[in-house]
């Protein structure tokens, strides 16, 4: 609950005081690429339904997410192959 202002000796009225919030969980890897890559896919999905007068499917955005980060990661951690032409 937030404290009631105060006046000072000025006679300026303090804001209000909230009190601080509980820490959020970390984010791991894949959730934050996955928050990324949502955006775009929800961009996508609505331009889309704008077309067909479809509803996005929210579990097949999420799926999608994952997905896509899941292959950033992937692709991550795979040994950087030199340039073809390199030699």
């Amino acid at each position: 609950m937030a404290t009631k202002p105060k006046d000072d000796e000025k006679g300026i009225i303090k804001p209000p005081t909230l009190p601080p919030k509980p820490p959020a969980p970390p984010l791991t890897l894949r959730d934050y690429l996955a928050g990324q890559a949502v955006s775009g896919i929800v961009l996508g999905a609505i331009e889309q339904s704008s077309r067909d007068s479809t509803r996005p499917d929210p579990a097949a955005i999420a799926k999608q997410s994952y997905a896509v980060a899941d292959a950033l990661i992937a692709e991550s951690k795979k040994e950087e192959e030199p340039p073809a032409d390199a030699a």
